[in-house]
């Protein structure tokens, strides 16, 4: 994101910030509180130890090289600055956006030549657009934006977060293509991804599984001209049709590469026990107990969803309200990894079985051995997600 470069453009004891403007901020826009947060608090650090925002948006607006909707001086340009950064923590979100234009036209107008200016603060300016869900303008402003510099990840990230606002799936997963790519971009890849999946209930047009978004990201990828199998809205419904398509060539399973091992329930694997089994009847306490405190929660309308760390990655585990029950582990890979090893990430031995499903882009097997289904969805051939269902 862009907090980070426009702080060493305008300008360390951590000061105590309201933590509901900071989930309010990454609800908005995928991580951007928590960048919020740590640009807030390293410029509180410069007026004092126990200083309020409140205070020092008090002491901003009272200067007397404040003018309203003007920058008349250096001072003048670094009090809007600072205005722009702390509104959002008392939750004026325009006031914010007010302060973000003045800035982004200051600098259109007398740095136009300096193209690490001119894309900060458009930059900036996008994101706040889109914290005050002007979604039209903020993707005008994030195009210009990746103009100036296409090699930014962060506003390829800023645009997919537009596009799934905008209900424009396959741009949004456009833009995770790109940041799956991009070497250096596996935070960003990876937030969009998680973003895509919390707002699955934009995209009208097409059903959605709903535990997960691997069905309809890659069916919308597909051309409409493609001769490959038709990926069904609702699979569970599709034995029928999957009979009737061609049968793709059984290929030979490849030797799943060594990872790293969280100390579960030791599985007899020559038995052919998979070690995922060892999670599938635990509550989400017996799972904290194992794999420890998650990571984080996020609240579907029947499903909560939470992330833990597992054989070095971050497992999502869907719990169905009612039931208390796992309805799917989720893993997410950037860069993408091969089958063998994404299977063995998330703790499923690769088995001689035929895919009830096969494309380009996913590959299904309903069921896959004691699970009712596994689903990868595919990139040039390596594994992007994978979701099991018990």
């Amino acid at each position: 994101m862009v907090w980070c470069a426009w702080m060493c453009l305008v300008s360390p004891v951590m000061a105590a910030i309201d933590q509901k403007w900071i989930d309010d901020l990454n609800q908005r826009f995928p991580g951007i509180g928590n960048e919020f947060d740590q640009a807030v608090q390293q410029k509180l650090a410069e007026y004092g130890k126990s200083v309020k925002v409140e205070e020092v948006v008090k002491t901003l607006l009272g200067s007397a090289d404040y003018i309203p909707d003007q920058i008349t001086t250096a001072r003048g340009f670094t009090i809007h600055s600072e205005l722009m950064l702390f509104f959002p923590a008392l939750g004026q979100y325009q006031d914010s956006l007010r302060e973000a234009k003045l800035l982004r036209d200051f600098t259109l107008k007398h740095s136009p030549d300096d193209p690490r200016v001119v894309q900060t603060f458009r930059g900036v300016y996008a994101e706040l657009l889109i914290l005050n869900e002007q979604y039209e303008q903020a993707l005008q402003e994030v195009e210009e934006t990746i103009a100036i510099n296409p090699d930014e990840e962060g506003n390829y990230l800023s645009r997919g977060v537009v596009n799934v606002k905008l209900g424009q799936l396959d741009r949004a997963l456009e833009d995770l293509q790109v940041l799956i790519r991009k070497p250096d971009a596996a935070k960003y890849a990876e937030q969009l991804f998680v973003f895509i999946m919390q707002h699955r209930d934009l995209f009208k047009d097409t059903d959605i599984q709903k535990h997960t978004m691997i069905d309809k990201m890659v069916r919308d990828l597909e051309p409409k001209s493609s001769g490959r199998i038709r990926i069904p809205a609702n699979l569970e419904q599709s034995e029928n049709q999957a009979a009737n398509a061609p049968t793709p060539m059984p290929t030979a399973t490849p030797t799943p590469e060594p990872v790293a091992t969280t100390a579960l329930p030791s599985p007899n694997a020559a038995a052919g026990t998979d070690p995922l089994l060892a999670l599938i009847n635990l509550d989400a306490d017996k799972l904290s107990q194992l794999l420890g405190k998650p990571l984080s929660e996020t609240k579907e309308d029947d499903t909560i969803d939470r992330e833990y760390n597992y054989q070095g990655n971050t497992l999502t585990i869907s719990f169905d309200k009612k039931k208390k029950k796992i309805v799917s582990f989720q893993m997410f890979f950037v860069p993408p990894v091969s089958e063998a090893t994404a299977l063995a990430n998330i703790g499923v031995i690769p088995r001689q079985i035929e895919p009830t499903l096969m494309s380009d882009i996913l590959k299904v097997w309903s069921p896959y051995d004691t699970f009712s289904k596994v689903r990868l969805s595919l990139s040039d051939g390596n594994v992007i997600a994978i979701v099991v269902e018990p």
